[in-house]
C-alpha cells in the first residue's frame, strides 16, 4: 500500500513495530519512490512522528492486532494526534456479518503453494472464531519442501478481534472522530451485511 501510495505521487510515512516488515517494504521501493516515502519503526498505539497529516490509513484489518479496548483507543488517540484539524483516518476492517464470517470451523484450508526451482512452500490455515470474546483465532503452517523430498513444517499463530459496525463508530466518536461514510468493498461499494469489508471513512473532530 505504501508503494501504491507514493506511485500515485502522494509523500507517505510508513509504520511498523516489526523490522523484518519495514525492510521488506523497504526492498519494494524504486529509487523514485524512496524519496517520497518514510519508513518507522514504532508501536501503533503509541508513536510521534514529528509532523501531521491530511489523511491516516490503518489498512487490510491491521487495527484487529489490537485485541484490547484500551490498545485500541491508544492507537486512536495517537492517530488522531497526528492529523491536522479535519483530517481523515480511513479504518479498513473485515465485515464481521458478512456470511460465514462468524462460522466456526477448524478445517485447514490450502491458501496458496509457491514453486521455487526444487523448492515449494504451501501454506495451510486454520481459524477458530469466538464471537463471544469477538476473536478470530488464526494457525498457520508453512510446510517447505526440498529437492529430495523432505518437508520442514513452521507454525504460528494469532488473534485478530473484530468490531461491529455501531462499536467501531462509537469507538472513533470516544477517540475523537465522527465516522462520515461507510463502505463495503475497495471499490467504495455501499455497505451492507453481505459486503466483503466496512471501510469506514472518518474525520477528525476539533
Amino acid at each position: 500500500m505504501t508503494a501504491a501510495l507514493a506511485g500515485a505521487g502522494y509523500d507517505v510515512v510508513g509504520l511498523d513495530s516489526s523490522p523484518a516488515m519495514l525492510a521488506r517494504a523497504e526492498a519494494k521501493l524504486t529509487p523514485q519512490l524512496r524519496e517520497r516515502v518514510r519508513l518507522v519503526r514504532a508501536d501503533m498505539t503509541d508513536f510521534e512522528l514529528g509532523q501531521t497529516f491530511g489523511l491516516v490509513i490503518i489498512p487490510l484489518g491491521t487495527f484487529g492486532h489490537l485485541t484490547t479496548p484500551e490498545a485500541r483507543l491508544r492507537c486512536l488517540e495517537a492517530v488522531r494526534r497526528h492529523l491536522r484539524p479535519g483530517g481523515l483516518l480511513g479504518l479498513d476492517l473485515p465485515n464481521p456479518v458478512a456470511p460465514g464470517f462468524l462460522d466456526d470451523d477448524p478445517a485447514l484450508v490450502l491458501h496458496r503453494v509457491w514453486v521455487d526451482g526444487g523448492r515449494t512452500l504451501s501454506k495451510f490455515v486454520c481459524r477458530r472464531v469466538d464471537p463471544a470474546e469477538q476473536v478470530e483465532r488464526v494457525t498457520c503452517f508453512y510446510d517447505e519442501g526440498g529437492p529430495c523430498g523432505e518437508v520442514r513444517r513452521t507454525v504460528f499463530t494469532y488473534e485478530l478481534a473484530f468490531l461491529f459496525r455501531r462499536e467501531a463508530e462509537y469507538l472513533l466518536r470516544l477517540a475523537g472522530f465522527e465516522a462520515e461514510q461507510v463502505w463495503g468493498d475497495y471499490d467504495l461499494g455501499p455497505y451492507h451485511s453481505s459486503a466483503d469489508r466496512m471501510f469506514i471513512l472518518a474525520r477528525r473532530k476539533g
